[in-house]
């Protein structure tokens, strides 16, 4: 995508305007921000029809009404995830500590058995 940006005519005009006609591949960017004031996700990005004309202005319209529940939508599941990475890696890390306290306790003759919680 950044080889087609820096190719592609008036790419930093795109906030302002979502049809750009001298970009034959894709003539319609709309700008994904899930909110005021907050950076942009990524682009919806579409081409022309097969004639070769783009989507009307009522379809554009429709296109920049969708975009920010779109973007609030990508926001929450790259969120999520994060969240769930997070949690994982806190789990995997509990789980080593408490394996490394029951083999302290339960001595070396132990220590080899596998935990149930590595399963």
């Amino acid at each position: 995508m950044e080889e087609w940006q820096k190719q592609t005519p008036e790419w930093e005009d795109c906030q302002e305007d979502i049809c750009h006609p001298k970009d034959k591949l894709f003539p319609i960017r709309v700008p994904l921000v899930p909110g005021q004031g907050e950076d942009t996700l990524g682009y919806l990005l579409v081409g022309p029809r097969p004639d070769g004309s783009v989507i009307s202005h009522d379809e554009q319209k429709a296109m920049k009404e969708v975009a920010e529940p779109i973007a609030r939508a990508i926001r929450n599941v790259i969120r999520r995830v994060a969240y769930e990475r997070r949690l994982e890696s806190l789990i995997e890390s509990s789980a080593r500590r408490l394996d490394e306290l029951e083999a302290r306790i339960n001595g070396p003759s132990m220590a080899a058995v596998p935990s149930s919680r590595s399963a």
